[in-house]
């Protein structure tokens, strides 16, 4: 399905046709990742799909949704290393109509008290990061998590025993109003 202007849609649910935040023909939206990203709508979902089949695009499908209907919520995307929090940025970047001055990559390059500034920056809509800095950052109280309408956690077969994903998400779960996670891995 390519989305344009003149792109119209029946169902007042649907996910991309009435969502400006998504820019037209930036990609081809395949039926399933559309069903997938209305389906997980306001639901706490774990997306498995093999590698290559989009499962960035429903990412960005579903941040754009709450980012759209949310004003004042925020994103967070996790992904385990660096190189793969910047091809993220790059996806989204490419999909989503969001201003580059709202979207923020925070590395552990970056000290701890700048990140505060960062964290705290409600001008940020979307902010990728790795679950290290993220964790270090809710252990140290650098970041409220009720800020987040929804926090993705890319290869999400990595969140068992003490890695950094789950207590991100306990936190999350125990802290924000209404927590809402989207877990992607092939």
């Amino acid at each position: 399905m390519n989305i344009n202007k003149n792109t119209n849609f029946d169902n007042n649910n649907d996910i991309v046709g009435l969502n400006p935040l998504i820019i037209p023909n930036s990609i081809e939206i395949r039926s399933y990742q559309k069903n997938i990203s209305e389906s997980s709508r306001g639901k706490n979902t774990l997306v498995i799909l093999p590698t290559a089949l989009g499962k960035t695009v429903i990412s960005a499908l579903i941040c754009s949704d709450i980012l759209y209907n949310y004003k004042s919520k925020r994103v967070l995307v996790m992904a385990p290393t660096r190189p793969l929090v910047m091809q993220h940025e790059n996806s989204f970047s490419s999909i989503l109509k969001i201003p580059q001055e709202q979207i923020f990559v925070i590395t552990g390059k970056i000290p701890p008290n700048n990140r505060n500034l960062i964290w705290s920056n409600d001008q940020l809509r979307i902010i990728f990061a790795t679950p290290e800095i993220v964790k270090n950052d809710v252990l140290e109280q650098r970041i409220n998590l009720d800020d987040f309408g929804l926090l993705v956690f890319d290869e999400a077969h990595r969140a068992v025993k003490d890695y950094a994903y789950t207590l991100i998400a306990k936190e999350y779960i125990q802290n924000a109003s209404y927590p809402l996670i989207l877990a992607t891995t092939a």
